[in-house]
């Protein structure tokens, strides 16, 4: 599940203002079908271990969002999944 805080670039590339993404996950910024969309892709990167891309459509009030993300797990030193991290272009 993805933490959306402090994230200017995901900010820039969702059109999703700093004060409606701080200290929230997907599904309270996003409607369900969308967050649940975006937590499958990151389950498959959780799953493969490893860098993965996607193109992820995010629908907002302000409108229609295109994105081309790269999705990477984060482990700490015993191996654990700790987070995801990423890259999102607009490709509108």
């Amino acid at each position: 599940m993805r933490d959306l805080s402090d994230q200017q670039e995901f900010e820039k590339a969702f059109n999703v203002p700093q004060e409606e993404i701080r200290g929230k996950k997907d599904e309270q910024v996003f409607p369900a079908e969308q967050a649940a969309a975006f937590q499958a892709n990151d389950l498959q990167v959780i799953e493969k271990g490893a860098p993965m891309e996607f193109e992820e459509l995010a629908l907002r009030k302000t409108g229609r969002t295109r994105v081309l993300s790269t999705s990477f797990p984060s482990w700490t030193p015993k191996e654990k999944y700790d987070a995801i991290g990423g890259v999102a272009i607009d490709i509108n």
